[in-house]
């Protein structure tokens, strides 16, 4: 395990440990989730700060909005690292009302994707972005109506903030969703639609992307770890551009899951196994990124603050479609 992969993980689980101490009675993996962004920031945990900027999210947004709802506390930690939590709130608000115009239910999914324009320094260009956002919808829906829903909104508002044309990003994913099917890709079909929202957003040859992403599954079955096939399959788009032979990155994201499991708060009675693998390796994608070891990769958003990567805003939006995605199956039961 590589030393700068294992200060990333200890990082965390410090930055996990005084989150614990700011907030009350929060599910582990959201913990998991706001040390994951605030330790790719490289920030220390401010716990006053932090109570502080709950007072002002209360203070702005009201009590029944989505917006304190499932993400709150992901949502203080990003206000935390903003330089004005009052207007870093404000603004989300303002993007999140804009982008749910029309819509009645599932707003925890669009308050993902409303962070991610303001984590990326975007808001001012909402309402182009809500156009192209709404229109990449629309085609994914046009190809896949089964498949499309509110899952996928916060993938579709980083797409949005491409340079790529509509047409070209639906084509590309097209593409990608076509060849894992013909190759017989093992993982469900909103795991797979997911997927290639990611791929779209990493630079390369689509076949070439998909190719290494079922080497990285293989690799990872040959060694004894069975990747999950949902949300999980997602994740493995941050690693395509990598400048590492495959067999020693999937030996690191093994040693990353395995180091976690021993460390408090990240084990098996806190988060499941497919879980820490798919954290294992979206925290090496993000610490490769970090250290500059990709190879021709050009980050298609640009990467503000309060995310720090392009690795962690993909990371923490598809962990938290998880979580959301839970939360929903489970108030259903």
């Amino acid at each position: 395990m590589k030393e700068f992969i294992k200060e990333r993980c200890d990082r965390m689980v410090k930055d996990k440990k005084m989150i614990h101490k700011a907030t009350f009675f929060e599910f582990d993996i959201m913990e998991v989730v706001a040390s994951l962004v605030l330790s790719g920031a490289g920030k220390d945990v401010d716990i006053e700060r932090f109570k502080n900027c709950r007072k002002i999210l209360k203070r702005n947004v009201g009590f029944c909005s989505c917006i304190r709802g499932i993400g709150e506390t992901l949502t203080v930690c990003k206000m935390a690292l903003a330089e004005d939590p009052e207007q870093y709130v404000k603004d989300l608000k303002t993007v999140f009302d804009k982008a749910m115009k029309k819509r009645l239910i599932n707003g925890e999914y669009m308050v993902l994707a409303a962070a991610n324009v303001c984590d990326n320094g975007r808001a001012a260009d909402v309402d182009v972005l809500v156009k192209k956002f709404k229109e990449i919808e629309d085609r994914m829906e046009k190809e896949h109506p089964i498949l499309t829903g509110s899952e996928d909104w916060s993938l579709s508002m980083l797409l949005a903030m491409t340079e790529k044309s509509v047409d070209t990003i639906i084509n590309e994913m097209e593409e990608a969703y076509d060849y894992m099917r013909a190759m017989k890709f093992n993982s469900t079909r909103n795991g797979l639609q997911n997927l290639t929202q990611v791929l779209v957003l990493m630079g390369g040859d689509m076949k070439s992307k998909c190719d290494k992403v079922i080497s990285f599954v293989e690799k990872l079955k040959e060694k004894g770890a069975r990747y999950g096939k949902d949300f999980e399959v997602a994740a493995l788009g941050t690693l395509i551009d990598i400048d590492e032979n495959e067999d020693a990155l999937v030996t690191e994201i093994i040693e990353t899951a395995d180091y976690l499991k021993a460390c408090k708060g990240f084990g098996s009675w806190h988060i499941d196994k497919k879980t820490r693998l798919m954290l294992a390796a979206m925290i090496v994608a993000e610490s490769y990124e970090k250290n500059h070891l990709t190879s021709v990769f050009t980050p298609r958003i640009e990467t503000g603050a309060i995310t720090s990567t392009t690795a962690v805003t993909i990371a923490t939006t598809i962990m938290m479609m998880m979580i959301v995605c839970c939360c929903y199956m489970a108030s259903s039961n």
